[in-house]
């Protein structure tokens, strides 16, 4: 019986050492978890930012291509116009002067680059850089080879 009083004691101990530790500890692990969150938020945010402008930036890209590509009987400042339009269009912070439009013969090259601010985190701004250069063939005025 005495043994069993003393195991009773230790059981009853044990239960209140870790029930004070449990106390304790539980600011803590919420705090903890709270700050994590915070991080995750901030993390997210950064990620969505960036990634919006990037999406933007490579459908831009890919108007420019479309523009070299069909652009062949188009002057070289009606290109550049155009990729004017297209930069409004996606909300791309250029001028028609930012870009280089060079066209020789069957080859049409559009160029350029731009600085974009993004709020990374708030209160925190970051003039993220852009550049593309794309150049495309035109086979439309390319003569059929043909034997003599």
């Amino acid at each position: 019986m005495g043994n069993r009083v003393i195991g009773n004691a230790a059981i009853i101990d044990h239960a209140i050492n870790y029930s004070i530790t449990r106390l304790l500890n539980y600011p803590i692990t919420r705090l903890k978890l709270i700050l994590k969150l915070f991080v995750a938020a901030l993390i997210a945010n950064a990620a969505w930012r960036i990634g919006s402008s990037y999406v933007a930036f490579y459908k831009f890209k890919d108007a420019i291509t479309e523009e070299a590509q069909f652009g062949a009987d188009k002057s070289v400042d009606e290109i550049r116009g155009r990729v004017s339009g297209l930069a409004q269009q996606f909300d791309i912070p250029i001028d028609g002067d930012d870009v280089t439009v060079v066209k020789e013969s069957q080859r049409t090259r559009i160029a350029g680059s731009y600085k974009k601010t993004i709020e990374v985190v708030p209160g925190f701004k970051y003039p993220w850089p852009f550049s593309w250069d794309v150049e495309t063939i035109n086979f439309a005025k390319i003569q059929p080879f043909s034997p003599k």
